[in-house]
């Protein structure tokens, strides 16, 4: 019975004076074989509770009750020999009990044997087998060995992927997940600290030579590229380096870009008088240059603003000046005979470069454009200019540019899925229906000039009516509603109709058939407007239905009715809309 009382007080940690023990008791167990009694009494003398504190006794008690199998007292007594409490180190020997206590499956003391193992204290270094002590305690769930065990295995993966044959992509790539490694996430905030800190060692002693033996290797425009981006490219080997080596790294880069550049711009220089100046002083060499520039542009890309280019462009600028002075008549001659303005801007863009600045050429083909284009600045101008060019091909390209949004991707479907339901509404009532299709078939053959038409017609007799002929022709539109009462259940209470809305809308008499098929609602009603407010698409050419609307408005406000730009954009409205 006093032995268990004994396990209770050792199994709970209580000290003999807190469980209300007698020293003469625990002694007198002590000395009798007990090795619970002789573990207490270790404790006491260890602690000092009860017992004047006397490590060597301690000692010599904990002993007793290791050789009695306690793996706790070999631990213990391992402890004091370690450290010499009783007045004598002696790691050979503390050892010896280090190694009895992990035996018999202590994680404290696996953990702790480990250590003397990978130290060599009191015995000879063993990594081997301190490893494999390391792992039984960590498998134990003893944290000291886990955060050791975790350490070293993240350690183990960054060395050998590392000291693995790779190129400074692959060194970027294992620093942009090492985080996530959960050898790594295991690490305690000091020993994630000396990772990085290791980290940063091995990519400066790994990475600049390999960044170096690129940096040489490169050529071309893909070699270009690299060597300007390289600091975005590594950006993980980046944050590990310190700032004397980027520096070094920056100017290496730099003075291989200077070598890539010089043979870019060699071959530059021989493929521009291939390509243009073999064809003399003459019209195509203009038109030659002027896509060799634009496919410089384009290849090179953010290269293409690098000063170490400036002088070849400077070159091929100043050869394009004259040859714009030589040909500046019969250019604009070419533009000023085409037919529509995607024409006219089509020469422009073939014969003259963008990046070349303001040119006399170009200040005279700004004038002759305006020609083409009477309502640029308006909303929805590109339609409107398009209109009055008679330009189909454009108008045509705008309404599918408009109608896009609902005969595909989600606005489609939707409005595919709406005609099915109305067709099936219609099939449980016994009826036929083609809605669905009706409706996808009405977007897709939608163009904009019925709205345009059909406002610049309601507003014609408020704006234009100086230009209303004795022939004009009158419409009459009747708006009747009703206002329902309905209870809770949506069956109808009662109502009363409302008066009858009247309108009067006046046209001449070649507008009549077309203000019969646009209808007689205003053009901000309708499907398109409504569509348009719910989903409000955007368009490259700022022709959306709001757009053009507002713009025929703001044109009927600014140009009179006897404008012949109003009455050639009349003209072509009609034809357009009946093609």
């Amino acid at each position: 019975m006093l032995r268990f009382f004994f396990l209770v007080a050792v199994v709970v940690g209580a000290s003999i004076s807190h469980a209300g023990l007698s020293p003469n008791y625990i002694i007198k167990a002590a000395k009798s074989g007990d090795s619970v009694a002789q573990l207490l009494l270790a404790e006491a003398y260890y602690k000092g509770d009860g017992l004047d504190q006397n490590y060597t006794q301690a000692l010599h008690w904990y002993e007793k009750a290791a050789v009695a199998g306690e793996p706790e007292a070999a631990l213990m007594a391992g402890e004091i020999l370690l450290e010499g409490l009783n007045g004598e180190r002696d790691e050979r020997r503390a050892v010896m009990h280090f190694k009895s206590a992990a035996d018999k499956g202590l994680p404290e003391a696996q953990y702790i044997y480990a250590r003397c193992l990978a130290s060599g204290s009191g015995l000879p270094v063993d990594a081997t087998n301190a490893a494999v002590w390391y792992e039984k305690s960590a498998a134990s769930g003893y944290k000291p060995a886990l955060e050791y065990v975790n350490k070293q295995r993240f350690f183990s993966r960054l060395h050998k992927e590392l000291k693995e044959p790779c190129e400074a992509s692959d060194v970027n790539y294992l620093l942009s997940r090492f985080n996530s490694f959960s050898s790594f996430r295991g690490l305690s905030d000091s020993d994630k600290a000396l990772a990085r800190k290791e980290i940063s060692r091995l990519v400066s002693h790994k990475a600049p030579p390999k960044l170096k033996k690129e940096f040489a290797a490169a050529e071309g425009r893909q070699g270009l590229f690299y060597l300007v981006k390289w600091k975005y490219s590594y950006g993980f080997i980046i944050g590990f380096l310190g700032d004397n080596k980027i520096s070094e790294l920056d100017a290496l880069a730099v003075r291989n870009i200077e070598r890539v550049t010089s043979v870019m711009i060699s071959d530059q220089r021989r493929e521009y008088n291939q390509e243009v100046k073999s064809l003399g002083r003459s019209i195509e060499a203009l038109k030659a240059s002027v896509a060799f520039e634009r496919n410089q542009k384009e290849e090179l890309e953010s290269s293409y603003t690098l000063a170490q280019f400036d002088e070849v462009k400077r070159e091929r600028k100043a050869h394009r000046k004259t040859l714009y002075s030589a040909f500046s008549s019969e250019l604009l001659a070419m533009a000023s005979n085409t037919k529509y303005v995607t024409e006219f801007d089509k020469v422009v863009s073939e014969y003259m470069y963008s990046g070349d600045g303001p040119t006399e050429l170009e200040k005279k083909y700004s004038i002759a454009r305006r020609v083409y284009t009477p309502f640029i600045g308006y909303p929805g101008g590109d339609y409107l200019n398009a209109l009055y060019g008679g330009d189909w091909t454009s108008l045509k390209r705008y309404d599918r540019e408009y109608m896009e949004p609902y005969t595909t991707g989600y606005i489609g479907q939707s409005i595919k899925a709406l005609g099915k339901v109305v067709d099936s509404l219609s099939a449980m009532g016994g009826q036929k229906s083609t809605a669905g299709r009706d409706m996808f078939r009405s977007f897709r053959n939608s163009s904009l000039i019925t709205p345009v038409l059909s406002s610049y017609l309601v507003n014609y007799d408020a704006k234009y009516s100086t230009c209303l002929r004795p022939d004009a022709v009158k419409f009459k539109k009747t708006v009747t509603s009703e206002t329902v009462y309905r209870n809770g259940f949506g069956n109808r209470v009662g109502g009363y109709k409302n008066p009858d809305q009247i309108s009067y809308f006046t046209v001449n008499k070649e507008f009549m058939d077309i203000f019969k098929k646009v209808g007689l609602a205003e053009a901000e009603s309708g499907n398109a407007r409504f569509i348009e407010t719910i989903f409000n698409p955007n368009s490259s050419s700022m022709s959306n239905l709001s757009g053009v609307i507002q713009g025929i408005d703001n044109i009927m406000d600014d140009f009179k009715c006897s404008d012949p730009k109003i009455k050639r954009l009349e003209a072509n409205m009609i034809e357009y809309f009946n093609i």
